[in-house]
């Protein structure tokens, strides 16, 4: 078996390499390739992992998935999964989420400070900014006119952190908890954040299953990212496009969805 691993221009990331050495050891020829320019004409299975640029074109990434299809291919989630993760909209209607709403800001936007404003197409924390006052709000002014989500800001986020649950075929795989360095609120590695392995007792991962399962699709793989205010699960994100997956957390887990992949291209 061929599978393309979709990436963007700067190659496979390090955490990754588990997943493609478990594909190879059972005998699945990898191909590492940016989305962009590689030709994904004709029958050919391809699994999304770190295409980390298609937020800035989006257009162009969701016609190029829709292609694979087209040509008789396979491709892992479809675009109809992809489509409706990629617009965070699907926040607004989820009833275990932090408060969302989607708003086109403008000057006269009226928010209840302090809050967290993101992009709808977003990833790794780019344009997402904490707010805390009119006058900090009036900085975004180059974005006034675009859509954004308005979440509020969850204090325990600089506290505590936020959590995430991997999950394949809907089965807990495992967890980490991400933290943000002093001073920051964004838990990402390009703004100081760490990762530690964190282990869940079970009534934790069925809460967070239920939510995962409360969406209209099933997942190969799925993320889904938290946080907790006062011992109540908020739903950040839940993430099935190209989530980091931290498998140097857990490196079996490899394994297993190295086997769930090979399942779903022959299926």
């Amino acid at each position: 078996m061929k599978v393309f691993v979709l990436t963007d221009n700067l190659g496979l990331r390090s955490d990754d390499q588990y997943l493609v050495d478990a594909l190879e050891a059972l005998n699945v020829n990898t191909v590492i390739c940016d989305w962009e320019t590689v030709d994904l004409s004709g029958p050919c299975n391809v699994l999304i992992r770190t295409p980390w640029n298609y937020i800035h074109k989006i257009t162009k990434f969701l016609a190029k998935i829709r292609e694979v299809e087209k040509s008789g291919g396979k491709i892992l989630h479809n675009p109809k999964i992809v489509q409706w993760n990629s617009h965070k909209s699907y926040l607004e209607q989820c009833a275990y989420a932090v408060k969302t709403q989607v708003i086109r800001i403008n000057q006269d936007t009226e928010l209840s400070y302090p809050v967290v404003i993101k992009p709808v197409y977003g990833a790794g924390g780019v344009n997402t900014y904490c707010v805390k006052s009119y006058d900090e709000y009036l900085k975004l002014s180059p974005h006034f006119g675009e859509e954004f989500l308005v979440q509020p800001y969850i204090e325990n986020i600089t506290r505590e952190g936020e959590y995430s649950f991997i999950f394949f075929q809907h089965h807990f795989s495992h967890a980490v908890l991400k933290k943000a360095q002093t001073g920051e609120f964004r838990v990402q590695d390009d703004f100081g954040g760490i990762v530690e392995k964190y282990t869940p007792d079970d009534e934790e991962i069925r809460q967070v299953q239920k939510i995962l399962n409360t969406f209209p699709h099933r997942y190969e793989y799925a993320r889904v990212d938290f946080v907790k205010e006062n011992g109540k699960i908020l739903l950040m994100e839940l993430e099935v496009i190209e989530p980091e997956l931290f498998f140097r957390t857990e490196p079996k887990s490899a394994s297993v969805f190295a086997k769930n992949i090979i399942e779903y291209f022959e299926s």
